[in-house]
């Protein structure tokens, strides 16, 4: 099960107060709809006048063609408190109504509340959908609780018998379906006025009572259309007590947990069995018993039909079996007899291909994969690719289907891709995958491997940022040592511009890979601290302040970044032109939630002003 929660929370104290902030929104709305205009040459923020310089602090037009959008978002207001959703630059702000906490989305405020509550880590209290584009939070109105969704009520807690009690604990735990159609949370409730019982609640309406609702034991189909959980009775328990719910209706399948494929077509259940003398494990799917036994466990792939069952069998033997099944049959060369021991599946991400990590008596490892087995080693290790929230892993997959895994021997570590074994290295860094092919690339210690060859390179003090463009056919990295950063294009270092500044990300490709753009400094002693844009082999200065937040359009078409101004402020550029004066939205500056391409060849990122928070539109 995937939760989804606001991705970004922005807390700015401004530096005036407004006396009615809900009046305000709507004025300044209304205002805003007046003066929006899109036309080049409109006045912003430092802006006065209408020469086409592109220097720090001058005055300027956005080139022709080019428009520029301001829609206000929330009004300027001290100590108000935003949640910014992951798609699309649409706020939600948490204001008041005199004393009376208000939430104003996207310039319109809500119904007025005594208490508004937060949501996971945004605590201007608002969830938004996995697209952006669906809100919901949920406060108090007198002693009820009240959930909203896009602004409208769509439960409201009334007696705690019949319906369900919303509490803090609830508020926190509402998620929207992987499709963003839908929204569900579970309330609290008192079966017959005494026992604590639990209510699920989709789409606003909630389930009968149940003695426990841990999302964890949900199970959501990757469409986001259904979903199944396993029912326990608050009056009793035991056998015949527990139900399968299936979109909120009570199925025929037996009891257990749930699990759907990959096309949301089919539900497995697996059941523990409990009566008689030898307990076991059934794996249902519709209802129908597919495999009964002692032990087992289900991987489901993210696409396709192909399900991997790791087995374990201990009834009449002198020690436990475990093996693999796929298409109901048992893979030659997967079983492995206690001590031995087969887990840890993986599946790649086209569904065709599966791995899982073994264990040997005398502890050394091996990897399984698609029906072979390869070689021991004492250990393997986990590694990563770079980039913020990457979780490290034991077995990948190349496009190509190749399993990828490093392997500890000795005092050495080996990289395999697939049959291949490559040199040895130490103290591997990071790994990356191409999107496309069969290519990988790592990094160590004064040493670069990229398909299977070793790269000497004892000048770097580090080697990192290794990412291939997006249709597989360049490499690029950073490369630091004692002269700065370096950026190197497969294989050649772009030393003619200098080295790179320490920014993130520090180099960006384009969408279509044809394009390599990032910000550095002039190679020419005479030029002191002059800062410039490297974009495909060539320099282009911008003054004296570093570049940040480069990104390309999503076609590739046109590169945006943007520099600090002595103002405080910050001025946007498309294609070496400034386009846009504004501030940043908070002291941290730009998030890819608060900083994104929009459409084919557009740009959208937040800005405030006199006015209040504006998402501003930037269309070449």
């Amino acid at each position: 099960m995937k939760i989804w929660l606001c991705l970004f929370l922005l807390i700015f104290p401004f530096t005036a107060h407004a006396q009615n902030p809900v009046q305000a929104a709507k004025d300044a709305l209304n205002k805003s709809k007046q003066q929006r205009t899109g036309q080049p040459g409109q006045a912003q923020p430092g802006q006065a006048g209408a020469n086409p310089s592109a220097n720090d602090t001058g005055p300027f037009a956005p080139p022709p063609g080019v428009k520029v959008d301001a829609t206000l978002l929330a009004p300027q207001e001290q100590g108000a408190q935003f949640s910014v959703s992951p798609h699309g630059i649409h706020m939600v702000t948490q204001s008041h109504n005199g004393s009376r906490p208000v939430m104003i989305y996207d310039g319109v405020p809500g119904s007025k509340f005594d208490q508004i509550f937060t949501q996971g880590m945004s605590l201007a209290g608002a969830a938004f959908s996995p697209d952006g584009q669906h809100y919901a939070y949920c406060g108090l109105q007198g002693s009820e609780f009240v959930v909203m969704l896009d602004g409208k009520e769509i439960y409201r807690s009334a007696d705690a018998q019949a319906s369900g009690v919303i509490n803090m604990n609830s508020c926190g735990q509402m998620n929207f379906t992987s499709n963003s159609k839908h929204l569900y949370f579970v309330v609290q409730s008192k079966f017959e006025g005494a026992r604590d019982a639990f209510r699920f609640v989709f789409d606003g309406k909630a389930s009968q009572q149940s003695m426990g609702a841990d999302l964890r034991d949900f199970a959501f189909s990757p469409d986001g259309d259904h979903f199944a959980y396993v029912w326990t009775s608050p009056a009793a328990r035991g056998p015949g007590t527990e139900k399968l719910i299936v979109d909120g209706k009570p199925s025929p399948f037996t009891p257990g947990a749930p699990q759907w494929s990959a096309d949301s077509r089919h539900l497995y259940t697996t059941t523990r069995v409990n009566g008689g003398r030898t307990p076991y494990v059934e794996l249902q799917e519709d209802g129908k018993q597919v495999l009964r036994a002692d032990d087992l466990r289900l991987y489901v792939p993210p696409v396709g039909n192909m399900a991997v069952v790791l087995v374990t069998k201990t009834s009449g033997l002198p020690a436990p079996h475990r093996f693999l099944i796929i298409d109901g049959k048992a893979v030659p060369g997967s079983e492995q007899i206690t001590p031995t021991s087969i887990g840890d599946v993986v599946i790649s991400d086209d569904g065709k291909h599966y791995a899982a990590k073994g264990k040997l008596p005398n502890g050394h490892e091996f990897v399984f994969a698609d029906g072979k087995r390869g070689q021991e080693y004492t250990r393997f290790d986990l590694f990563h690719a770079y980039g913020p929230g990457v979780q490290p892993r034991y077995v990948a997959f190349t496009p190509a289907g190749n399993p990828v895994f490093v392997g500890f021997n000795g005092t050495a570590q080996f990289i395999n891709v697939g049959a291949q074994e490559w040199p040895q290295l130490q103290y591997l860094t990071e790994l990356a995958i191409s999107p496309a092919g069969n290519r990988v690339v790592a990094s160590a210690l004064h040493q670069l491997q990229i398909d299977g060859k070793s790269v000497s390179m004892p000048t770097a003090d580090q080697i990192y940022s290794l990412k291939f463009s997006p249709d597989g056919e360049h490499m690029a990295m950073a490369v630091q040592s004692r002269a700065g950063i370096t950026i190197f294009l497969d294989g050649t270092p772009q030393t003619t511009f200098g080295a790179a500044s320490q920014i993130e990300p520090v180099f960006s490709f384009s969408p279509d890979g044809k394009h390599l753009a990032y910000a550095c400094h002039s190679s020419n002693p005479a030029a002191g601290n002059d800062q410039g844009i490297c974009l495909d082999g060539k320099y282009t200065s911008v003054g004296a302040t570093t570049p940040q937040n480069l990104i390309f359009s999503n076609d590739g078409n046109h590169l945006f970044w943007n520099k600090r101004t002595p103002q405080a402020g910050i001025r946007v550029f498309v294609d070496g032109k400034p386009v846009f004066d504004g501030f940043l939205p908070a002291t941290s500056g730009f998030t890819k939630e608060t900083w994104q391409a929009d459409g084919p060849s557009g740009l959208l990122l937040l800005s405030r002003d006199n006015a209040g928070m504006k998402r501003i539109s930037i269309i070449p």
